[in-house]
């Protein structure tokens, strides 16, 4: 890990954003693979560097970063105008289904999965130009692409770590995962929550929920129809053991009928077979335009919000222009003019 001159802290980087001079901080969840990583790329020390930090490190620590408790986090940033903070979350999707895998109740594990989301985001939205999210399960696998998003914000350079490994992805087969991303896309509120964290995250896993909820309205969608058909093969099995007792009991009579109802039969299950098929295209479409609903939902959303900022912004400005305005217009502006004639005129020329 090598500094970096004291000329490039004053640069800014290809988003407009100044790169902070100070130290680092870390929080979030940082269990002990995640700080064995830490101390391998040279971010912190592990036997030095875990505390719960009331300011920066310690002088004579040579790691930049130090890991603090969430809670203090924002009070730190305020404290420390320099400082960064990187921090790791949790994926709700993960949250909500380690919850459920313990046995918690669903309303008290979505309570706390709310809880959580909003503690992570309300320090993210106070401080988002000088705090990098990353999913903890993300960067275990994949701690590389980590050191580049805490790089491109802060001056340091970090070491590279060799030992990455594939992340756990969830196969939608798992009962706790699957309850999860059925809660996740139910819950409106909740689902907004985990957009917003994702849409904010440097470094998030690929399995979000989407892949999941998908995989539920799949099998949804299986089982209606596999219910239905069910449901007819019972009603043509009861008709055809109906009409065997009346073949049995009139075979002469109703030999030749009894020929005309297999046709019809054939006939009734090639209707059935295709009603099936137009039915389960029309369950499919009508999940499309639900889906496609909600997304429009959340464009009007962003739409309206967007409008109300560039009133402000509108407003604002013609304010300042107002003001800039009458300050021309002052007498004090008028008599001073020939003072800032003069001093135009004894300027040194650069």
């Amino acid at each position: 890990m090598t500094a970096v001159p004291a000329e490039e802290l004053k640069s800014i980087d290809n988003k407009g954003i100044p790169k902070p001079t100070g130290s680092v901080f870390l929080t979030g969840i940082i269990d002990q693979s995640v700080v064995s990583i830490l101390d391998a790329i040279g971010l912190i020390q592990s036997d030095s560097d875990i505390q719960s930090a009331a300011g920066l490190p310690e002088p004579e620590s040579e790691a930049p970063a130090v890991v603090v408790n969430l809670k203090n986090a924002a009070n730190l940033l305020d404290q420390h105008p320099t400082a960064y903070l990187v921090l790791f979350y949790q994926n709700p999707l993960d949250r909500l289904a380690a919850r459920i895998q313990g046995h918690d109740p669903l309303e008290s594990a979505v309570t706390d999965c709310k809880a959580y989301a909003l503690s992570v985001l309300e320090l993210y939205r106070g401080h988002r130009r000088r705090i990098t999210m990353i999913d903890v399960r993300a960067f275990e696998a994949d701690p590389n692409e980590a050191i580049k998003a805490i790089e491109g914000h802060v001056p340091l350079r970090l070491k590279e770590h060799t030992t990455a490994r594939p992340i756990e992805t969830s196969s939608g087969t798992d009962l706790p995962t699957i309850v999860a991303g059925c809660v996740l896309q139910e819950n409106y509120e909740l689902r907004l929550l985990a957009n917003e964290i994702e849409a904010g995250s440097t470094l998030h896993s690929v399995d979000t929920g989407s892949s999941v909820s998908l995989r539920l309205l799949g099998l949804r969608d299986e089982l209606d129809a596999a219910s239905q058909d069910q449901s007819e093969q019972n009603t043509e099995k009861e008709l055809l053991l109906l009409q065997l007792h009346q073949i049995q009991d009139e075979l002469e009579v109703y030999f030749k009928r009894s020929q005309d109802l297999e046709q019809s039969l054939s006939a009734k299950e090639a209707d059935t077979k295709r009603v099936g098929r137009e039915l389960q295209t029309a369950l499919a479409e009508k999940s499309h335009l639900l889906k496609v609903e909600e997304e429009l939902q959340t464009v009007r959303k962003e739409k309206a919000r967007l409008a109300k900022i560039e009133s402000d912004l509108r407003k604002q400005v013609a304010i300042g222009k107002k003001r800039l305005t009458d300050l021309k217009q002052s007498r004090s502006w008028r008599y001073l003019a020939p003072l800032r004639g003069l001093r135009h005129l004894i300027a040194p020329k650069k």
